[in-house]
């Protein structure tokens, strides 16, 4: 028994066709993995179903919105115009810096000079029914959306939208140039402070004549540089729909109102309301109200007959309005 180790042993050859126990064990265990798998893989894909079913729903549906969007924001902008704010279709698309706290028209004017100048440094021009359709654009996003237009990226936000997604500017003509890729940003200058700001208005003394004189003096400057502009992109456009010519002292009273309001200058719905105030006050003439506008002033100025019903007083505003 003791000379068994020392019997010599045939060493074992594997037949071929045939596996080794270890062999056999590993493939029935990356079967067992992979049936695993493929039954996981089955279930998760009867899950995604209805998932996949509503992920091609939502493509197809903003699809749609987007064609009824650039139909809208490509129309004439003296039938955008004719439109209430509130009627104007609101884009769900895009996310915006929101407005927090009341309107600031100077803050406003400061974004939008901003990103005007950031355009024109990437080779792209708008005209002034360019900028008006923007501006349009974005009035209807702060009122549905509370989108802030004292943001920069607001205006980046829409302009892209436009520009690049629904090619609205493209198909009005409204665009110059072709859109360069965005520099880097040089290092930080200290800024000049020779421009007026409404912080050097409010710094003079107007107790004096002299303080008063340079009062209206920087008055004029801000206007020249934030509203003049913009009024007369107005003008323009109140020119070729209703063919009305702004005079000179239609200019003074426009500002007069829009600072009296606190109204924002590129607010789209903030001229419309401007227009209705002077016709109302008889500054301008009814020819100046779009035939929606006028049908909604005889509604609300339509008389009630003595003991007429609300019945009957509905139906008779309703046949005004058609």
């Amino acid at each position: 028994m003791q000379d068994l180790g020392r019997i010599q042993v045939t060493p074992s050859k594997q037949t071929e066709g045939y596996e080794t126990r270890k062999e056999y064990f590993d493939r029935i265990a990356r079967e067992e993995r992979e049936q695993k798998a493929a039954e996981q893989k089955r279930i998760d894909d009867a899950l995604m179903v209805p998932v996949r079913a509503t992920e091609q729903e939502l493509r197809e549906a903003a699809r749609e919105q987007s064609r009824k969007l650039a139909l809208f924001w490509g129309r004439p902008l003296s039938t955008i115009a004719s439109f209430p704010i509130d009627l104007c279709p609101v884009d769900i698309v895009g996310s915006y810096p929101t407005q927090t706290g009341p309107k600031d028209a100077k803050a406003d004017a400061a974004a939008f000079r901003a990103f005007k100048d950031k355009l024109s440094s990437r080779g792209v021009t708008l005209s002034d029914e360019g900028w008006s359709r923007l501006g349009s654009y974005l009035s209807a996003l702060n009122y549905h959306r509370q989108v802030s237009l004292a943001d920069a990226k607001s205006w980046e936000l829409a302009f892209a939208r436009l520009y690049n997604d629904l090619g609205i500017f493209q198909a009005t003509g409204e665009v110059q140039g072709e859109l360069r890729e965005e520099q880097p940003q040089p290092a930080a200058r200290q800024e000049h402070n020779d421009a007026p700001t409404m912080k050097t208005l409010l710094a003079v003394d107007a107790g004096t004549q002299e303080g008063q004189r340079a009062a209206r003096q920087i008055a004029d400057d801000l206007y020249a540089t934030e509203a003049r502009p913009l009024v007369l992109q107005w003008e323009r456009l109140l020119k070729s729909v209703f063919g009305y010519t702004v005079t000179p002292e239609d200019r003074k009273l426009i500002v007069n109102w829009f600072t009296t309001n606190n109204k924002s200058w590129l607010r789209h719905e903030s001229f419309n309301e401007c227009r209705r105030f002077f016709v109302a006050t008889s500054r301008w003439p009814d020819s100046m109200l779009t035939p929606e506008e006028k049908a909604l002033t005889a509604i609300e100025n339509l008389p009630r007959s003595p003991g007429e019903s609300d019945y009957s007083y509905r139906r008779r505003a309703q046949a005004l309005a058609r």
